[in-house]
């Protein structure tokens, strides 16, 4: 394990290296704040316990430290174990996220710090292959995607900068579908259907909604809490905002559809009759809706087992989705799930009204038909 100690404090990173480098498994290192961003680019540590305050700043200066936190979550993500004096000056940045632990400096805080190593140790080495994978993918997948694209730019165009445009563009979509397409050694877990937080900065169809305080009036007797979630109906090209196209959404309104517990959503049929988990199996989760109602696993605690009757519809003025708004994108759907959202609520809203027919004399008469000409082929 590659250890990377980021503290102003000369004496406290060596200290620190030393008792740490006595447990044998640990390789560590130590720099201070405005040397932290070259040495972490220069050899990307596994892990970095991170000091909050500058001793030779203000009071309370935390502003280098908060730098180099945004530096490693944002160009290498890897477990931060925040280890400061006052560590309650790191609320409100990733103190909830599993990778990252916060230890106030004291007397016993290195028995801390060792523990949080140990804990960290199985996951390090779970992101380390996941990176070696990805990065094996995407150079093998990028070789090819722009191999296949160049040639057909090349014949296009002899200007420079249009063939290097073009080539990015097409490019990245194609490396893009060529990651996606790549065989899984396992199924998806229920919870990768969700690009989570979303990923486009424009509203898409299949976005999950969640009804903030703003939303809610003071009658509803709400605690403060999250309440409703919707998932959007309406088409994601009447929503694309763009400054650089001057581009404003189509609509004024979007179309969504309310959610609700699984519970209350699952058709009674599926709960009659004993075998329920494989009819909800076979019947719901395999098709990916019944009846109008589609299924929605947990992710975190951000979004709880729910299913959405795309029959309940709501119109949410689309300037009151956004962040500090009545309703909070959470969470958009990644495709092929997105277009199955689409499909469900077609076949569920868009077929046409038909009057009550004899159907048991109608089957009867396939069925005569179906053993009539069996029996004439015999």
């Amino acid at each position: 394990m590659q250890l990377l100690i980021i503290d102003d404090e000369q004496s406290v990173r060596e200290s620190l290296c030393s008792d740490i480098e006595k447990s044998g498994e640990i390789q560590c290192r130590g720099c201070d704040f405005s040397d932290a961003e070259a040495e972490i680019r220069r050899d990307p540590p596994d892990i970095v316990v991170l000091d909050l305050l500058l001793q030779s700043g203000p009071p309370r200066h935390i502003e280098p430290a908060m730098k180099i936190d945004d530096f490693i979550w944002s160009r290498h993500f890897c477990p931060i174990i925040v280890h400061s004096a006052e560590p309650d000056l790191y609320q409100g940045k990733h103190e909830t996220h599993p990778f990252v632990k916060v230890i106030r400096k004291g007397r016993n805080s290195l028995d801390l710090v060792l523990e949080a190593l140990q804990g960290f140790s199985p996951h390090i080495q779970a992101l380390r292959s996941a990176k070696s994978n990805i990065e094996n993918s995407f150079r093998t997948s990028l070789s090819s995607a722009l191999r296949d694209v160049a040639s057909q730019v090349f014949n296009d165009t002899d200007d420079p900068q249009v063939q290097a445009d073009t080539i990015t563009r097409a490019g990245k979509r194609r490396l893009v579908s060529l990651l996606d397409g790549e065989p899984s050694a396992s199924p998806l877990a229920p919870w990768e259907i969700y690009l989570c937080p979303p990923m486009s900065g424009s509203t898409q169809l299949g976005d999950i909604l969640m009804k903030t305080d703003a939303g809610l009036q003071e009658t509803d007797g709400n605690t403060g809490k999250p309440a409703d979630f919707y998932v959007v109906l309406t088409p994601s090209c009447d929503l694309v905002v763009s400054e650089a196209d001057n581009r404003e959404p189509k609509v004024e309104n979007v179309l969504a559809a309310k959610c609700d517990s699984m519970v209350h959503r699952l058709p009674n049929d599926l709960k009659q009759g004993g075998k329920t988990k494989d009819k909800i199996r076979s019947q719901m989760l395999t098709p990916g809706h019944l009846n109008g109602v589609i299924p929605f696993p947990k992710y975190g605690k951000s979004i709880p087992t729910m299913a959405v009757d795309v029959r309940k519809l709501k119109l949410i003025p689309i300037e009151d989705i956004g962040e500090g708004r009545a309703f909070r994108r959470i969470a958009s759907i990644d495709s092929p799930f997105r277009e199955l959202i689409s499909w469900a609520y077609l076949q569920t809203a868009c077929r046409p009204g038909m009057p009550d027919r004899a159907f048991d004399a109608w089957a009867d008469e396939i069925v005569e038909d179906v053993e009539r000409t069996t029996q004439a082929s015999e």
